[in-house]
């Protein structure tokens, strides 16, 4: 059984811990990813998006807008940060493909597990 655990400011649970509650989810093959800050503004910094890996794999962080265009894409490989077995966290600064900055709004985050080609992880970012 893969249990996995989800960062939520609002879920009731059980378990307190530095002021984030967390609940164990069991038999789920995907997470909700955190990243943090959230909203975050490119021009003033970047977010840390932080996930777990049940294995040392190599992975794609890839970033959707709302209308499901691929705006950014970054790999890891298996035994880097990124693609270690257990916690995670890598950076976007708000970069996006075309080489500008992403816009205001709401984007959608994947971790992609390349081998598999199962998601991992996914989320949602918001840029202001």
């Amino acid at each position: 059984m893969i249990t996995m655990y989800i960062a939520l400011a609002v879920v009731m649970t059980s378990s307190i811990v530095a002021g984030i509650e967390q609940r164990a989810i069991a038999n789920t093959s995907c997470i909700i990813l955190v990243n943090n800050p959230n909203p975050f503004n490119p021009a003033r910094g970047s977010t840390n998006i932080s996930y777990s890996l049940d294995n040392s794999s190599d992975v794609a962080l890839l970033i959707y807008n709302i209308s499901a265009e691929l705006v950014y894409r970054s790999d890891f490989i298996a035994g880097t940060n990124g693609g270690n077995a257990g916690n995670n966290t890598v950076v976007w600064d708000g970069a996006v493909l075309n080489g500008g900055i992403a816009a205001n709004g709401v984007y959608f985050c994947r971790i992609l597990d390349k081998t598999s080609g199962r998601m991992v992880a996914r989320g949602k970012i918001a840029v202001i």
